[in-house]
């Protein structure tokens, strides 16, 4: 509370904490910055995507007019507006200046607000990732300007070899080991096949030109997990396979990178699989090698917080198994 304090005295807020006017208007812009995070994260927007722009830029259009905008040097979205509404997040994120908002509306004749933890968390993360409008959409062009195939044989043929794998992984998991912890915080090894699933869907249909029309959070392994992630694997391989897909454009990304980021998927999630089930982790070596680096490139510089994708990297003996650097890279933990 006395970093809230000091934070609200040096940017001159104390004023607008007894105006009815400035308090309607800032439950306003929250209800809009909670709405536009809570929209995202239902329709599994990642914080720390390229995606997220366009929600920052939302929220920021919103401040920018509002009274929280303190500073009158700002006026239009970029990297000045963008670092002071983090500012203004971050400090007003700490558990112990939610509770006490929560009781001066109750004390104010107002109902206690609801937690808006998570969507704190996905903003801010988006902030970080996106400091500027455009700014990961950019690093992500000049990346694919680079356009090499390191994988070994072709990325067709990589994916197709780790899909058979994590195939046998899937068809070797029965339902009586569904509620397993898995190394994906919160996901259970059913969460886990439904997310194989999903992406082999996702990433599928957008190959084909369909991206799916239900979300992320639908159920879509069915009674029969096996057949679910056949089925969705194997139109996502048809539909990497037709004539072409890989030099077509998928916005800055060449098909080549869509079907990389589901070998990539596959990957890593099938050695979260491995491990939630005390198998062999050291899942294609080869490919694992040539993943090591392409991974670093794409995600090195993004933001390790809560609510980003990944988890702060952790620390691996150097003959670890490839597999194994690139999953601690992506910050999950090893098993001993």
């Amino acid at each position: 509370m006395r970093r809230m304090a000091r934070y609200t005295a040096r940017q001159g807020q104390g004023a607008q904490a007894t105006d009815p006017a400035a308090a309607a208007e800032m439950r306003a812009l929250t209800d809009l910055w909670t709405t536009r995070a809570r929209e995202a994260m239902q329709a599994g927007v990642a914080a720390d995507s390229p995606a997220a722009d366009a929600v920052v830029a939302d929220v920021v259009a919103g401040w920018l007019p509002s009274g929280a905008n303190n500073n009158a040097a700002v006026t239009s979205d970029g990297p000045d507006a963008r670092s002071l509404l983090h500012e203004q997040l971050t400090a007003a994120a700490e558990p112990a200046v939610e509770r006490f908002w929560q009781l001066l509306c109750i004390l104010g004749g107002q109902p206690a607000p609801a937690s808006i933890a998570a969507e704190g968390q996905w903003l801010t993360t988006a902030l970080r990732a996106n400091p500027a409008p455009g700014t990961r959409d950019s690093r992500l062009e000049a990346l694919y300007a680079q356009d090499s195939d390191p994988w070994p044989g072709g990325v067709l043929d990589a994916f197709a070899r780790v899909r058979d794998t994590v195939g046998a992984l899937v068809r070797a998991t029965t339902p009586e080991q569904f509620s397993l912890p898995t190394p994906c915080e919160d996901w259970t090894v059913r969460d886990l096949l439904d997310h194989l699933v999903w992406e082999n869907i996702i990433w599928g249909g957008l190959a084909q030109g369909a991206p799916p029309a239900d979300g992320h959070t639908e159920d879509h392994l069915g009674a029969d997990h096996v057949a679910a992630f056949e089925t969705a694997s194997a139109t996502a391989r048809a539909a990497f396979r037709q004539p072409g897909m890989l030099d077509r454009s998928f916005g800055p990304a060449p098909g080549r990178r869509v079907a990389e980021q589901l070998l990539i998927e596959l990957l890593v999630h099938g050695w979260d699989l491995a491990a939630a089930l005390g198998g062999d982790r050291d899942l294609e070596s080869d490919i694992a090698r040539a993943a090591l680096p392409v991974v670093q490139e794409v995600y090195g510089e993004l933001p390790r917080t809560v609510g980003g994708s990944f988890a702060p990297a952790v620390p691996v003996p150097r003959n670890a198994p490839a597999l194994d650097r690139v999953a601690a890279f992506l910050g999950r933990r090893i098993p001993h």
